[in-house]
């Protein structure tokens, strides 16, 4: 069995992108949806307070929900859809989130391929069952990828920040029913137990979208400059390319090794 869990907040325009909510429940025996707005509590401490136009009492306000429902309503395969709501205020913090798709999920299974698919990350099937073959044939628990991350079209950054190179996405589990421990980084209570780097390079569109670059420099802290410094990337020619990834945001991951670079995949 296969199982995505996905956490979303105004996400109706990665749902439509390149038709990711229809793909989703084409490729999985079960996609578990947790809506709303988290807290800046446990590892979602680093985050700024939720500015509250981004929600309406904890819920997504984008037309998200409405695109869920009409998902669910027009489609053969809405027995796979489990929609999880906030309950009238934003959740304490993503690490709750998580739980609540977990406990979701071990309502239908408790021995599974479990996925974590943020709502800004696409796969395609060829990849997904790659990946399982790849992680039972190593005989590991985890599978970890790297991914083509987008900072706008055709602006990819490659290297520690975005790809993964030195923290690979962990999004793959040999899943026994446990309960997560934590969001950032994904980890189940007990460990990860043995975990691979899988060859699979999911394509990431955390940065792809004006809107997200928006939300992020209100709610990641220490982003205040990013959405001037991407408005200014998107407009740059070729020839300026590659530039330093701190020219978007300046920290302690994209100070070291990840350039931007232009490549159309």
């Amino acid at each position: 069995m296969r199982i995505a869990f996905t956490i979303i907040l105004n996400g109706l325009h990665h749902l439509k992108h390149n038709n990711f909510g229809k793909r989703m429940l084409e490729m999985f025996d079960y996609w578990i949806i947790v809506d709303g707005a988290a807290g800046n509590q446990g590892t979602s401490a680093w985050c700024k307070k939720m500015l509250c136009r981004y929600h309406n009492k904890g819920d997504s306000n984008d037309g998200t929900l409405d695109y869920l429902l009409d998902l669910y309503m027009s489609s053969s395969n809405n027995e796979k859809m489990i929609i999880t709501l906030a309950n009238g205020e934003p959740w304490p913090s993503k690490d709750v989130m998580v739980r609540s798709a977990v406990t979701k999920a071990s309502v239908v299974a408790s021995n599974a391929f479990l996925w974590q698919i943020d709502v800004d990350e696409q796969w395609t099937p060829f990849q997904l069952q790659r990946a399982e073959d790849e992680l039972v044939e190593a005989d590991k628990d985890t599978g970890m990828f790297l991914c083509d991350f987008y900072v706008g079209q055709d602006i990819l950054a490659r290297g520690d920040w975005g790809e993964g190179k030195v923290y690979p996405y962990r999004r793959l589990w040999r899943w026994k029913g446990q309960q997560f421990e934590s969001h950032i980084p994904p980890k189940l209570e007990g460990g990860n137990g043995k975990e691979v780097l899988l060859s699979q390079r999911f394509k990431h569109y955390a940065y792809y979208f004006e809107q997200d670059v928006e939300f992020k420099s209100n709610y990641y802290t220490g982003y205040n400059n990013i959405l001037k410094n991407w408005k200014k990337l998107q407009e740059m020619p070729d020839k300026d390319f590659p530039l330093p990834a701190s020219f978007l945001v300046n920290n302690r991951w994209t100070r070291k090794n990840t350039q931007l670079i232009k490549e159309k995949l």
